[in-house]
């Protein structure tokens, strides 16, 4: 048995580096003559990510490659919510896409085409991770103001899950004078319908001593629709249902059902420095408590450093009509700024 288990070990150690090289066999046939030997791991924002052994990856333009020789299946996925599933060809004029399929040659331009990526994709080729953190200090006040973030994002064919995290604290030099804290975790799960329309299921909480929340819990679902899906812009609408628990910071605690209504509108652009805009409003009118409502804004604007690490700065307001807690505030908002890295 430990022969056996050495031999498997050993045949591990022998194949794995063997499939390793295997796998790169595309060849990308840049305008300038040169030919690069590596994987294609996707095609987003007219940009083609294709990994190699000697470079690490490279981001191509699209316009800039002549010809692309490749044997592996891709799934693209266009502008008007159609999948195709077919092999990436360069045509011999112009700067367009050739897709051959089992029912023949589909000719699209890199406008129309929102994203591919090879149908044998990877687990870790699919997921998208940021970490990020910030800190401001003005001596004049004597306050001090932190801010931690962290998003991941796992995108397949038919389902996109999210999930957000951040902190913000704010001190101040003073002893007598409590430090405030706001709080949120979220998750969501989309499940793509057919005609630029999705399902969301949401579930998350948070806390904002501003607004005198200790604590309140969430879940729901939502119905949308993308209303613009490019290589470099989306956008959705989505309205729904959500129970929610809230417990204040000086009352009794109060389970309500509110509807949900969102906005969510993103850019990014892939060249060279890659930036992105991610700009979102959710608006919850109670169900239970007629007359309260409260409304969540977001809008990130990221911008790449070097590769990998970006800097970003976002603005948020909070909003809640009237707060079960006497003593708490209608708004809160902020600007922050900070460092992150992406994966």
């Amino acid at each position: 048995m430990l022969r056996l288990a050495q031999l498997f070990c050993l045949v591990l150690l022998l194949v794995g580096p063997v499939a390793a090289i295997a796998d790169k066999t595309d060849v990308v046939i840049l305008s300038n003559g040169d030919k690069i030997t590596g994987e294609i791991k996707s095609l987003e924002a007219g940009q083609l990510e294709f990994k190699t052994d000697t470079m690490g990856t490279v981001y191509i333009e699209w316009r800039f490659i002549d010809d692309i020789i490749s044997s592996k299946y891709q799934t693209v996925e266009t502008t008007t919510g159609e999948r195709y599933l077919g092999r990436m060809q360069k045509p011999e004029e112009g700067e367009g896409i050739s897709l051959v399929t089992a029912n023949g040659t589909l000719e699209l331009q890199p406008s129309e085409v929102v994203a591919a990526w090879p149908v044998e994709a990877t687990v870790w080729d699919k997921m998208n991770i940021d970490l990020s953190a910030g800190i401001d200090y003005a001596k004049s006040t004597e306050i001090t103001n932190l801010n931690f973030a962290g998003s991941f994002s796992y995108l397949t064919e038919n389902r996109l899950l999210e999930a957000n995290g951040s902190s913000y604290v704010t001190r101040q030099g003073s002893d007598d004078v409590d430090e405030q804290t706001k709080q949120s975790l979220t998750v969501a799960y989309q499940y793509f319908l057919p005609s630029l329309r999705f399902r969301t299921y949401m579930a998350g909480l948070e806390s904002n001593e501003a607004l005198g929340v200790d604590l309140r819990i969430y879940a729901g679902g939502a119905i949308g629709q993308y209303f613009t899906k490019t290589n470099r812009t989306w956008f959705t609408g989505q309205a729904g249902l959500v129970v929610s628990q809230e417990n204040p910071k000086d009352a009794e605690s109060e389970l309500s059902v509110e509807a949900v209504g969102g906005l969510r509108h993103r850019y990014f652009r892939y060249a060279h420095p890659k930036r992105s805009w991610d700009t979102q409003l959710l608006v919850y009118p109670s169900l239970t408590d007629f007359g309260r409502w409260r409304a969540d804004f977001t809008s990130t604007f990221k911008l790449e450093i070097v590769s990998d690490l970006y800097w970003s700065m976002q603005a948020y307001l909070n909003y809640d009509s009237d707060p079960l807690s006497q003593d708490a505030e209608t708004t809160d908002y902020g600007l922050t700024s900070s460092v992150g890295w992406t994966y």
